[in-house]
């Protein structure tokens, strides 16, 4: 499973990174810190299983990353992990097109199990 995981947080970036790895198996994990970034990665390697999407970051708003990656690559998973929990925040990512929402303050183990489901269909 090949994983994009956009944040702009250092740390946070690397510790979601560890935590993905931890599922085992074929996983591999890109980190992007920007939106750029990830724009450029998507661009040359388009081959992803599922990116994993902050709503704050500081070169473009999440919400709106989120609408450009369902229309420029549809088929691809986009699962939104953000420290915020607002219910209003939950929503409006589900229905620009996420899989999935799962606050930062989560639990490994409730990421692992929102990654095995959305991977799962």
């Amino acid at each position: 499973m090949k994983v994009l995981l956009i944040d702009d947080h250092p740390l946070i970036l690397s510790a979601l990174q560890s935590v993905i790895l931890g599922l085992g198996g074929d996983v591999s994990v890109t980190g992007a810190g920007s939106a750029g970034a990830a724009r450029e990665i998507l661009k040359a390697d388009p081959d992803y299983d599922l990116v994993l999407l902050d709503l704050h970051l500081g070169d473009a708003d999440g919400f709106e990353v989120l609408a450009e990656f369902r229309k420029t690559y549809p088929a691809l998973p986009v699962v939104v992990v953000s420290a915020s929990d607002r219910m209003s925040d939950v929503i409006h990512a589900i229905d620009l097109g996420a899989m999935g929402f799962v606050p930062k303050r989560s639990s490994n183990d409730t990421l692992f199990e929102a990654l095995r489901m959305v991977m799962s269909g």
